[in-house]
């Protein structure tokens, strides 16, 4: 989410051993486009300027859907019939040696380079679904909370689109064969090539139909749990992009009566369109559904204009280069994701440099296990059934095996269990006032949620707003207890209290908004002496996956100044109301952030030399660069409406560094909240703005 990407091969290149793959010429542009597609890919993880990267994803299953066809068809029209044994131990070859290796490999460097503390289990777990080409299937079903480990953090996150395609492998024969065999009979049609094409296109639509309807959230989103992730995910929201190429390779010979100039001018619109969904689809851009299609046709051009000529953008995609990474770009896939996951683990807040410098030596480990492992096994000529169903159970089991390497008792031959139980005390969740009070307007607060001093009270301080005001919340109850006022606290994570659309793929847009204006309805009713607001401002102000809208002139800001504007009026519109209820509220300024640093993914070999060595820092200015946009933003919405505001970056922070940690102490429970002991610090200075700005009667 926002964020991943596709298996690189269907199915190779041609297999000298296989009588079928024979009958099909190489084709140096298809292996190119390969090349260019695992490019775009590795590029798009690496963190280098291609928003739209993954979309190699969709350029590798048109790839796989036109070669298998090919292949199928071929044998059909050859012997009349489909040999499924043989079709299944060529898949055996191609795919399974090289995934195991690098299973194993992830699993025993994971020892070392991933952390006890969360995704050495998170690993272990999806590597055994990778292993059995469920890991698809694992990613949509797993938690998806807001305080969980980012999937991003786990080294076989790539492996979800190669379960995609060995699902698709594993109905797609039969598909064709049934379509081949009885399709001219129900669709009263006398070739079984034509037949066979409309029963895909068919099924086609069905798919791409899904696909729409669940990405946008329509009339399936009730019947589908977290709709947009299975969208994503899974075979039958893919299904289509598959067909496309195989309705590609049924049409070979039309496209081979074409002229010249429409390869030429194909290939260029094909060329484009990739170049243009590489540009312009980003991670915010809802994914796959109707927008896949502009990747999906341009692989489908391409591949068709390199059927009907050499010339044009074909000869682009035969250079050398590219031809080579299409070599690779099986084992690249494989290898590029866990060594940039170890690197980021390894030096958090690391240079722009690093990760593609990572992922271009990743080709080093590639070129070996595709010269030395992968390449041998795909190309041996004395294998049989058995050698290839003994071979598969290998290199399924053993992966599976491997991953018990990474149990937290394994864990500890590296990080100590005084270390990991000292560290998870530090990063202990901020649980008195928790999930519990969090996604519903308290009409009638919650107990759990409500903190009374045992004196007589002077009334009620609220704190409102997303997970930064969740953080809060024990400083504002100590405070507040310490004044003799009853605490009172409500937030919806990920949902700023703005009176602004929130457009992101997690969240309905509209969702935020009731609870945001619910929310200061029943403020205005209660009317508390004081209503403290703590939004994210800088995330959703500087982070490209947010989207703002004004829901009163539906102006929509995507760029850093225009949610700027939008986030003063937004602001101001919640700090006017309760101005005009003569409500005080306290408006707190984000808190210093740290990229996408997380404790709990620091690898055991750092833990084990102190938990201290887990943190990070940056510089103060640069922290008060990335806040100046989302500060200046509330100070001009706070001035407009007399209302105060607190900034706490100079506490957390000194004249030249902020940390994340104080020695062993962690002041941050992750990259954009505090800890509650870090949390805690703040319980004094919340208690003189308290007393300072509630109002007394």
């Amino acid at each position: 989410m926002a964020s991943v990407a596709a298996s690189p091969h269907g199915d190779g290149g041609v297999h000298e051993d296989d009588p079928i793959d024979r009958i099909s010429r190489r084709r140096a542009d298809i292996q190119g486009l390969r090349g260019l597609a695992v490019l775009l890919v590795v590029a798009f993880h690496a963190g280098i300027a291609v928003p739209g990267g993954f979309i190699g994803v969709d350029v590798f299953f048109v790839i796989s859907g036109f070669v298998i066809t090919n292949l199928l068809f071929a044998e059909l029209e050859t012997t009349s019939r489909l040999r499924f044994r043989a079709f299944y131990v060529r898949r055996v070859r191609r795919l399974l040696p090289a995934l195991a290796l690098v299973i194993v490999a992830v699993m025993v460097l994971g020892i070392f380079l991933l952390s006890p503390l969360g995704t050495q289990q998170h690993t272990a777990s999806l590597g055994r679904s990778a292993a059995t080409f469920r890991a698809n299937l694992s990613l949509y079903n797993q938690s998806a909370g807001y305080f969980d480990l980012s999937p991003s953090t786990n080294p076989f996150l790539h492996m979800w689109s190669l379960a995609v395609e060995e699902q698709f492998y594993l109905v797609f024969p039969v598909f064709v064969l049934l379509a081949w065999s009885r399709g001219t009979r129900l669709l009263r049609l006398r070739s079984r090539r034509v037949a066979t094409a409309a029963w895909l296109a068919i099924a086609a639509g069905a798919s791409l139909w899904l696909s729409a309807d669940l990405t946008s959230g329509h009339s399936l989103q009730g019947t589908i749990a977290r709709p947009a992730l299975f969208a994503f995910y899974s075979l039958p929201t893919r299904a289509w992009e598959f067909a496309f190429g195989a309705l590609l390779a049924l049409g070979v010979p039309v496209l081979q009566r074409l002229p010249r100039g429409a390869g030429v001018i194909g290939g260029s619109a094909g060329l484009l369109l990739i170049i243009i969904s590489a540009r312009l689809i980003t991670a915010t851009t809802p994914f796959p559904g109707t927008v896949a299609l502009v990747p999906v046709i341009g692989a489908t051009l391409l591949i068709a204009a390199g059927t009907v000529t050499s010339s044009g953008v074909g000869r682009l995609l035969e250079t050398k280069v590219l031809v080579w990474l299409g070599d690779l770009s099986y084992s690249w896939y494989l290898w590029h994701w866990p060594l940039i996951v170890f690197a980021a683990a390894m030096w958090p807040l690391h240079g722009s440099l690093l990760l593609p410098l990572v992922a271009a030596l990743a080709l080093g480990p590639s070129w070996l296990s595709y010269r030395f492992f992968e390449r041998p096994f795909r190309t041996r000529a004395s294998w049989t059934r058995h050698r290839a169903l003994a071979i598969a159970a290998i290199c399924i089991a053993t992966p599976v095996a491997a991953s018990f390497a990474l149990a937290p008792r394994m864990s500890r031959f590296v990080a100590s269990t005084a270390s990991v139980d000292a560290m998870n005390y530090q990063l202990r969740p901020h649980s008195r006032f928790g999930s519990r009070c969090s996604g519903t307007v308290q009409d009638q607060p919650k107990p759990a949620c409500t903190a009374a001093p045992t004196a007589p009270t002077h009334g009620e301080v609220w704190l409102v707003g997303d997970s930064q005001a969740g953080q809060l919340a024990e400083p504002v109850a100590q405070a507040t207890s310490r004044n003799r006022f009853t605490f009172i606290t409500s937030h919806f994570d990920q949902c700023p209290f703005v009176d602004l659309l929130l457009v992101t793929q997690h969240i309905e847009a509209r969702t935020c908004r009731h609870f945001v204006r619910a929310t200061v309805d029943n403020l205005i009713a209660r009317s508390p002496r004081l209503v403290i607001i703590a939004s994210d401002s800088s995330s959703y102000i500087d982070d490209g996956a947010f989207t703002l809208q004004d829901p009163r002139t539906h102006v929509t800001a995507s760029t850093r100044a225009s949610k700027a504007r939008l986030w003063e009026l937004g602001l101001r519109a919640v700090l006017q109301r309760f101005h005009d209820a003569n409500i005080p509220a306290l408006v707190v300024n984000t808190i210093p952030h740290f990229g996408s640093w997380d404790p709990r993914t620091c690898p055991a070999l750092i833990l084990a030399s102190g938990i201290g060595r887990c943190g990070t820092s940056r510089s103060a200015s640069s922290v008060r660069s990335e806040q100046a946009a989302a500060l200046e933003a509330e100070r001009r919405a706070t001035r407009a409406t007399t209302t105060d505001m607190i900034d706490f970056t100079d506490l957390l922070c000194d004249h030249t560094r902020c940390a994340t940690n104080r020695g062993a102490a962690f002041v941050y429970l992750d990259s954009h909240h505090l800890s509650v002991d870090g949390a805690l610090t703040l319980a004094q200075d919340f208690s003189r703005r308290i007393v300072a700005g509630a109002r007394s009667s």
